[in-house]
């Protein structure tokens, strides 16, 4: 996808301009050569990576409700057979009243993990919405992730200071000459991945 080489925002396929800042659009590459000035090349999270993010959550959430009414179901049902409780299931050798306990359980169980599953996912959305990387020809720069935690931190690291990089689903991690991590979520990581090793073979610092 096309991003404007001055701004770094990305650009739609039939735009001869940059909504932003109204630079000409490069019918060229769409990564500035490692020789060319310093322009910056933003990347982001997509609005259709969001969307299949939450419809994921929805789906996630109805299956389970959908398992928490069928064990309230069970256990409306068993509560009419309660004074039969000494009599043992011929599978499990557990009475009605037992079966219902542990089913109550497993209500209880159901609810607080969607419960903890939902919020967990939704602050994860809201964590990565501000993440971005922009590819400069002297250093890269953005907004990610912390691994552990919540929140967006800002960094900028030179490409002298980059000791790997590794892609991981739309998750980008780069690993500084210190050990620190940066955890960077964007639609393309491997086409920035691809873009910073080019930038550092030509710097000669990788071979």
């Amino acid at each position: 996808m096309p991003f404007c080489e001055k701004c770094g925002n990305q650009l739609k396929e039939e735009s001869a301009f940059c909504s932003r800042c109204g630079t000409k659009k490069n019918s060229g590459s769409s990564f500035p050569d490692a020789s060319a000035p310093s322009t910056g090349m933003r990347h982001e999270y997509s609005t259709s990576a969001f969307t299949s993010r939450i419809v994921l959550l929805l789906i996630s959430v109805a299956v389970n409700i959908a398992a928490i009414w069928y064990i309230s179901e069970k256990i409306d049902k068993l509560e009419h057979y309660l004074f039969k409780s000494h009599v043992q299931s011929a599978v499990s050798g557990l009475t009605v009243e037992e079966c219902l306990e542990i089913l109550k359980f497993l209500r209880v169980f159901f609810i607080i993990s969607i419960v903890i599953y939902t919020v967990e996912y939704i602050l994860k959305i809201v964590q990565i919405i501000n993440n971005h990387l922009c590819i400069f020809n002297d250093c890269i720069s953005g907004k990610c992730c912390p691994f552990w935690g919540f929140g967006v931190k800002s960094f900028c690291l030179t490409y002298d200071n980059i000791y790997d990089i590794t892609v991981k689903r739309n998750m980008m991690k780069v690993l500084d000459m210190y050990g620190k991590k940066y955890y960077c979520f964007i639609e393309e990581p491997i086409a920035a991945k691809k873009h910073i090793k080019r930038i550092m073979k030509q710097k000669g610092l990788i071979q």
